[in-house]
């Protein structure tokens, strides 16, 4: 009885890891500021901004497929502060769509960050970005794909980069 115990609580134990194990690739999220600049909007107002490379490499030995926006990728990434934002852009045609990503390759995006002015820097002196990371075999269908992306309690597998200092 005592050895059936025991097996029975090792076997629960490395499939509980192991199923760990799977909610997060391992992809590496690497973000580069490449240039700062200042901008002045028709208010006169002046605003930071800061063009940054996002690279996302699959550093595993096997395929990875997520589910990212066509056009809009940027609403699959959040910024850990409240001081900077993501500039968006309109899209045409936009949707979630299933992107592979094979072993050791990279997927590049570039975007523009804006540091808002009325927001006090002193939480963090950093800046990350992080991926939410939908998984397309967890989550098959469009809609539970969907759901996950516009609802923000159920992004529980978020990818964060390197940091950036932003100043």
């Amino acid at each position: 009885m005592k050895n059936l115990i025991i097996i029975c609580i090792l076997f629960l134990t490395t499939s509980c890891n192991y199923h760990k194990s799977d909610d997060k690739p391992n992809i590496e999220i690497k973000a580069t500021l490449v240039r700062t600049y200042d901008s002045t909007d028709n208010n006169s107002t002046k605003h930071r901004y800061f063009d940054v490379k996002i690279d996302l490499k699959n550093n595993s030995n096997k395929q990875i497929i997520f589910w990212l926006m066509t056009c809009s990728w940027y609403d699959n990434f959040k910024v850990n502060n409240d001081y900077i934002g993501i500039c968006i852009w309109e899209c045409d045609g936009n949707y979630l769509h299933k992107v592979s990503l094979s072993p050791n390759f990279s997927k590049t995006f570039k975007c523009s960050l804006l540091k808002y002015k009325n927001i006090s820097t002193k939480s963090s002196n950093y800046t990350k970005l992080g991926l939410i990371y939908i998984d397309s075999h967890k989550y098959s269908k469009y809609d539970e794909a969907n759901e996950i992306l516009l609802c923000k309690t159920k992004q529980d597998s978020i990818i964060w980069s390197n940091p950036l200092y932003l100043h």
